[in-house]
């Protein structure tokens, strides 16, 4: 907003440093429908394509615009991507003449076709991919069984390990605590004797 005070000695208004210009835009008008054909791509979703649908009599016939695409191929975000496919404008088939509207309708479902088999290709392979997923989702639980298994029959085996090593430890101790005893047993007779002889060596 401009702002303008008026001056002593002019009565004619100065634009003073107070002034702040406003920034105007203009907006652009918006392109004519159904001048493009949008397809987008979210994932994982099937794909699913509805045929042109017409609409009107004889010169006024147009051809709706084609619905949204869900696309699934080459999305590694999983995010909405947007292919622009361009195709016969309306304004451009209600000009153009019965023969040539015909070959335009033509191109159009040639594209139309085109595009459908295409979808029925990423159908084919996104139905491939999802028995792969399925295959080795099956495959990864098999596996994690078996690892728990494994691990289950390592762990009894360091048992079984333990088990052995403790009864070989206890095998030996008393294989040493016998021969201590037999040792102390023979320490004990010759003490007795040595007695036995001071004894009689005393008594005589």
């Amino acid at each position: 907003m401009i702002k303008f005070t008026k001056s002593k000695k002019s009565s004619a208004p100065v634009l003073t440093p107070k002034a702040v210009q406003t920034k105007i835009t203009l907006k652009a008008k918006s392109p004519p429908l159904a001048k493009r054909v949008v397809i987008q791509e979210p994932s994982p979703i099937f794909v699913r394509l509805t045929t042109n649908k017409f609409v009107g009599k004889g010169k006024d016939k147009v051809v709706e615009p084609l619905p949204k695409i869900a696309d699934n191929r080459s999305s590694p975000d999983k995010k909405l991507r947007t292919r622009v496919f361009s195709g016969p404008p309306l304004a451009e088939l209600s000009r153009t003449k019965p023969k040539d509207q015909n070959r335009l309708c033509e191109e159009l479902l040639t594209t139309i076709e085109k595009y459908s088999a295409m979808v029925k290709e990423y159908n084919k392979e996104f139905d491939e991919y999802s028995s792969i997923v399925d295959h080795l989702e099956t495959e990864v639980e098999r596996r994690s069984k078996e690892l728990e298994d494994l691990r289950r029959n390592l762990k009894v085996q360091t048992l079984r390990t333990d088990v052995h090593r403790l009864e070989n430890d206890l095998n030996t101790t008393r294989v040493q605590a016998q021969e201590k005893e037999d040792k102390l047993q023979k320490d004990i007779e010759k003490k007795r004797e040595e007695i036995t002889f001071f004894y009689v060596q005393q008594m005589s």
